[in-house]
Parts: C-alpha cells; structure tokens; sequence
C-alpha cells in the first residue's frame, strides 16, 4: 500500500460514538462528599509531583524542561481525552 491508501484508526473508529458508549459502560466514581473528592485530587497532585524527580533520574527523561502539573480528571473526562 502507497501511502494515501493507507488507512489510518483516526479515520476507521467512530471516535465520538466510542466516547459515548465508553461513559455509558464506565462505572462511576465511588460515592463521596465534596470534602472527600478535593481531598483526593489535591493528593494525586502531591504525589504526581513528589514522583516526577525520581522518575527523572530513574528513565534518564530529564530534557531540562519544566514539567506542568498534573491534571486530574474524572473517568468521562478520560475516556473522551
């Protein structure tokens, strides 16, 4: 196959039908207050950061480049990412 008559995933899979199907069969979140759910996404950040030094040194990815912090997102956020 040349080039043009390749075909690509992007262009073989439904991508915004797989985003719906996958939010409706993704289980929710575990039942929590608003205290509980900020608590958790402000520890996932912490430790998000707390792991990007010895992954560095660990993988040798160190390019010298600030790293953005994590964004933490819910699993409807995630299957539409």
């Amino acid at each position: 196959m040349t080039g043009s008559q390749q075909m690509t995933v992007g262009r073989a899979v439904d991508w915004r039908f797989a985003a719906t199907v996958g939010e409706r069969l993704a289980r929710p979140a575990p039942p929590s207050t608003e205290y509980t759910r900020r608590q958790v996404i402000e520890d996932l950040a912490t430790a998000a950061k707390a792991a990007e030094p010895p992954v560095r040194e660990v993988t040798g990815l160190d390019t010298g480049e600030v790293v953005p912090e994590a964004r933490i997102i819910d699993r409807p956020q995630w299957i539409r990412a």
